[in-house]
């Protein structure tokens, strides 16, 4: 065989073997992929927790949160939670596929700091009944309650550490959504341009301290508490 023949032979072996070696890699790339899909999925239970820590440092690090009424401590989408004495921390280190789903029979205290924590908590059937609602935060984002019946609301609402100047002075600050619900006692604490809005949400003995730029506002029966009769 000419020097030639051999040349071009071995040039093709390599490009087999070179194609063969990028196809297993390929191959094993995508499974790893699809069982950090599948893990993703997995609803976890976890060990009673009282506290729930949210935390993002990064801007482009957002963390969508829904808080579900069940008989059990869950959470779906963060594989490698984990619940460290009486507290749940989830921050910029953890695995997060999109929104995280958190299951709960009673609330947790909720601590939010950095950039852009959006919490959404729906009750169900008891409506959390009994529960108490505390949230502290030095976030930018929003909470929105839904269909809840709680003992007590605690909010503290302080300024944002936020970077860019750029933002305008309403999204620096944290927004509070309670919807369709009923609350026997709340303490709320408003700073900056911090809002609180309240649709058809009763809240029977309001305690307000409010900045001179927060603002409330109230719809529907929810303006009952404010109205001398």
């Amino acid at each position: 065989m000419k020097t030639s023949n051999k040349l071009l032979v071995a040039l093709a072996c390599i490009l087999v073997i070179g194609m063969t070696s990028f196809t297993i890699l390929l191959k094993a790339e995508y499974k790893n992929k699809v069982a950090k899909i599948d893990i993703s999925k997995q609803v976890i239970k976890l060990k009673p927790f009282n506290n729930l820590e949210l935390i993002s440092l990064e801007d482009y690090n957002n963390i969508n949160v829904e808080i579900e009424e069940g008989t059990e401590y869950s959470i779906k989408n963060v594989p490698n939670a984990k619940v460290v004495g009486e507290s749940l921390k989830i921050d910029s280190s953890s695995e997060i596929y999109g929104k995280i789903i958190i299951t709960v029979p009673k609330l947790p205290a909720i601590t939010l700091n950095g950039y852009e924590i959006s919490v959404k908590i729906n009750g169900k059937s008891t409506k959390f009944a009994n529960s108490n609602l505390a949230v502290n935060s030095t976030a930018t984002g929003d909470l929105t309650l839904n269909n809840c019946d709680l003992t007590a609301v605690n909010i503290k609402a302080d300024n944002a550490e936020v970077k860019e100047h750029w933002r305008d002075d309403w999204d620096r600050y944290y927004h509070f959504h309670l919807n369709d619900s009923k609350v026997a006692n709340s303490d709320i604490s408003l700073k900056g341009k911090s809002t609180l809005s309240l649709k058809k949400t009763a809240l029977l003995s309001p305690t307000f301290d409010l900045s001179d730029s927060a603002s409330i506002t109230i719809e529907g029966n929810a303006m009952n508490p404010f109205v001398k009769k």
